[in-house]
């Protein structure tokens, strides 16, 4: 009887062993089955050194301008790699020695890394309390790559750990994961770090939201360092922290003026009204840099309070800059107003733009500025006034075009016709652009889909190849009329494929950017463009303005 049992727990044991390297051997490729042979053995093998061979097999390195790369010879699917990469973890790792371990570690992670396993996050995870910190570092290095939110305890940990490259990678994880396990940490850095690390440890309570943390921040506005002051209050406006007000008001009186500034604005976005008139001060000063970084200010932190402050300087008749001969500062002054007042989208400023675009005193300078915002903030009461600017006899291309722009972008139907009768105008310098404002009006979804959707850039690339990428890349129809055999370029002018240019730059960009960028290559740079965009069938249509003429007036 006891013999008996005994065959029939070996007979368990063997044909659990044979259910093993089956579903082995049916996660495996037929490739990597037929280039190392007992792979399937070996994944299984009770000796980790067996399991590692096939490891060392798929990753291995090479020596380039004295630097050491990590290869991965053989092009196998990614599910090869994860089996080996399972297999070696489900093994004994501990069998190894340190070096053998190490080599190992940094090539499992590099495979992670490389395929972004992310289902080995809590595999990983539960190797970091017993690993030496070498294979910790491979094992931190790898799961920043995977956004391991299920790693949180286990990073946690690793902030008491007594190296601190660990700690700071552990940290990192933590701070990009946005989480706010991390805040202890750094108000400790606050407190007691370097200029350097208290940068950091400011800039990642940002990310982390750290709130709690605002009084640690506000301390630093009495530090010695100039700069460390500029980025507490930095940290403090993007943490929403109106309860440091206090502190705030310390850094009107700052070393740097670029923070005097910043300090201004936080103070009328936190509601401070006393900072107002100081404000007003510094954004009508005489000197275009100077106004132009207060300004700046307002408007990235959306500092909406100072509008009417704003609208009240634009009504006045005080020649604004400190010298009351200096008209032309005057007007400068009020323009860079009103382009303010446009990027906080002031609705309320529109009645005084209205009085400046019927031509206030005369001043056709500050009549264009005003026409332009009008347009921008898509004033519709005041297409009337840009209706008679429009009908009057044209004495500059320019002044003309800038109206048409802007009724292109409020869009009332009943202006569509002279619109392009406008843009049919050869001379007219934004014939390009004034159709390109109609198509909000075509189909709004896909022209705000334009102008947020970003795409990576392809720098300098022929307008054909770069309409092709945009296309995939967005997943929407973009269909280019252009010929090379039609418009022949000089050979220096155009690409290998006959097309022209286009320069995308070097940064992710949002679309709109991206198709400017087209239609300026196809027109070779110059104005008035004569390459447009209409919006036709949720379709991105490139064509030559002369075609997007007759379209439209198909339609209207």
């Amino acid at each position: 009887m006891l013999v008996a049992r005994s065959i029939i727990c070996a007979a368990f044991i063997l044909s659990g062993l044979a259910y093993e390297r089956n579903a082995v051997a049916q996660e495996l490729s037929p490739s990597i089955l037929q280039l190392i042979p007992g792979v399937t053995e070996k994944l299984q093998s009770q000796d980790i050194n067996d399991r590692i061979s096939v490891l060392d097999q798929l990753v291995t390195s090479e020596k380039r301008s004295d630097v050491l790369r990590v290869v991965l010879p053989y092009n196998l699917p990614a599910s090869d790699y994860l089996a080996v990469v399972r297999s070696v973890l489900a093994g004994n790792l501990a069998q190894l020695d340190e070096t053998r371990a190490s080599r190992a570690w940094w090539k499992l992670t590099h495979i992670v890394s490389v395929f972004k396993f992310k289902e080995l996050v809590k595999t990983l995870a539960r190797y970091l309390s017993e690993s030496t910190p070498p294979v910790q570092l491979a094992i931190l290095q790898a799961l920043k790559t995977l956004q391991p939110v299920e790693s949180v305890p286990q990073l946690v940990a690793l902030l008491q750990s007594p190296k601190e490259n660990i700690r700071r990678e552990a940290l990192d994880i933590l701070v990009n994961l946005g989480a706010k396990e991390a805040i202890p940490a750094l108000v400790a850095i606050l407190r007691g770090g370097d200029a350097s690390s208290r940068y950091y440890a400011m800039t990642s309570l940002v990310k982390v939201n750290g709130r709690e943390a605002a009084a640690d921040v506000a301390r630093i506005i009495d530090d010695q360092y100039e700069n460390d002051r500029y980025w507490a209050l930095d940290t403090l406006v993007k943490l929403n922290a109106r309860d440091q007000v206090p502190a705030i008001w310390k850094l009107t009186e700052a070393q740097l003026p670029q923070t005097q500034r910043y300090a201004l604005a936080a103070l009328i976005y936190f509601g401070e009204k006393r900072a107002i008139p100081l404000a007003v001060n510094k954004a009508t000063d005489a000197d275009l840099s100077r106004r132009s970084e207060m300004l700046n200010y307002l408007v990235t932190i959306k500092a909406t309070a100072i509008v009417p402050a704003f609208i009240a300087v634009l009504e006045s008749q005080t020649v604004l800059g400190g010298n009351p001969n200096d008209v032309g500062t005057d007007s400068n002054i009020r323009r860079d107003l009103m382009t303010c007042l446009s990027q906080l989208k002031a609705l309320e400023a529109i009645p005084v733009l209205r009085t400046y675009a019927r031509g206030r005193d005369n001043n056709t300078f500050l009549q264009r500025a005003a026409v332009m915002t009008l347009g921008v903030l898509r004033a519709g009461e005041s297409v009337n006034d840009l209706l008679e600017l429009l009908d009057q006899p044209i004495t500059d291309e320019s002044a003309t075009a800038e109206v048409g722009v802007a009724l292109a972008q409020i869009g009332e139907r009943r202006t569509f016709p002279k619109l392009i009768d406008l843009a049919a105008r050869p001379t007219c310098p934004y014939r390009s652009e004034i159709i390109n404002e109609l198509n909000r009006h075509l189909d709004r979804e896909l022209w705000e889909r334009i102008q947020t959707q970003k795409v990576r850039s392809l720098g300098m690339q022929s307008v054909k190849t770069t309409v092709e990428a945009f296309d995939r890349e967005t997943g929407i129809r973009i269909v280019l009329d252009y010929q090379p055999s039609r418009e022949p370029l000089p050979r220096e002018a155009g690409a290998a494929d006959g097309y022209p240019w286009a320069n995308t730059g070097g940064a992710p960009m949002p679309l709109s950017y991206g198709l400017q960028q087209i239609i300026e290559g196809l027109s070779n740079y110059r104005t008035p463009r004569t390459y447009t965009l209409i919006l036709d069938d949720k379709q991105i249509r490139i064509v030559s303005v002369e075609q997007a003429i007759e379209w439209w007036r198909k339609r209207f």
